[in-house]
């Protein structure tokens, strides 16, 4: 579905205004919108549309912590729970002025996730020969960015995109984006493994052992990581941490 225009940009002084009596306190609250993302979301009385959610900063202390114990210094809201803090008609340069102020180096501006935060410490634990992948879904396929490859919107073809759905079935919310690790090598905690079968149309075929020799076929995309197809490919795929803490956001409020 093709996103609505934001009302609120990245980076924008807001005003709370919680239509969820749990969060009244927080009514009149100032606070940066630091993220924003667009997907399914329930609004106050639990209804589901395809709308702009936003993550934003200055969290009351102990009002959210997770099953860790941690407390989390960010919300997350749907637009109705947000006014703008500048009106049109404000004066640009103190406008300006005004949002330059404490707005973070890093954001999301994602449909659902262009841009976010890069699990780089997890990668670190994993072999320099294991690869890692962020696939999300866009109109119903999957689709992936790897810029350092010259790949954006990359997408997986046909019954491959059912196996990514098989191998992603345990992931909360991984239409907004997991971890996908493969390597020709196996690893430690690897869940699947990729049997390569015949080469078609300038990709090439594998099975997948664990499901019953279900096929998909991986485009030229695959000679961005190898030199030519391996034989066996080894892969895991795993929740994104941050996508989590997306949804719990999402859904808590």
């Amino acid at each position: 579905m093709e996103p609505s225009k934001p009302l609120f940009e990245v980076g924008e002084t807001v005003i709370l205004q919680p239509l969820n009596q749990a969060c009244k306190n927080l009514c009149g609250t100032e606070t940066d919108v630091l993220y924003r993302v667009w997907g399914f979301y329930p609004d106050h009385r639990g209804v589901h549309k395809w709308r702009w959610g936003y993550v934003t900063s200055k969290m009351p202390p102990g009002f959210y912590v997770n099953e860790k114990g941690e407390q989390k210094d960010y919300l997350g809201w749907c637009e109705e729970n947000l006014r703008k803090k500048y009106q049109a008609g404000t004066n640009f340069t103190e406008l300006m002025a005004a949002l330059k102020e404490d707005v973070p180096v890093e954001h999301i501006e994602c449909l659902p996730m262009k841009e976010r935060q890069k699990p780089a410490e997890h990668a670190r634990r994993l072999p320099e020969t294991v690869k890692m992948i962020q696939p999300f879904k866009e109109n119903e396929r999957w689709v992936f960015d790897d810029e350092s490859k010259g790949l954006v919107n990359e997408p997986f073809v046909g019954d491959t995109n059912k196996v990514i759905d098989l191998i992603a079935s345990n992931i909360s919310v991984a239409d907004w984006g997991f971890l996908l690790y493969f390597s020709e090598q196996s690893f430690s905690g690897y869940t699947h493994e990729l049997i390569w079968q015949r080469e078609e149309n300038g990709g090439n075929w594998y099975a997948c052992k664990e499901l019953g020799g279900t096929q998909g076929w991986l485009c030229p995309a695959l000679f961005k990581y190898f030199t030519s197809a391996p034989g066996r490919l080894f892969v895991k795929a795993e929740a994104d941490p941050f996508v989590q803490d997306l949804e719990k956001l999402f859904h808590h409020i």
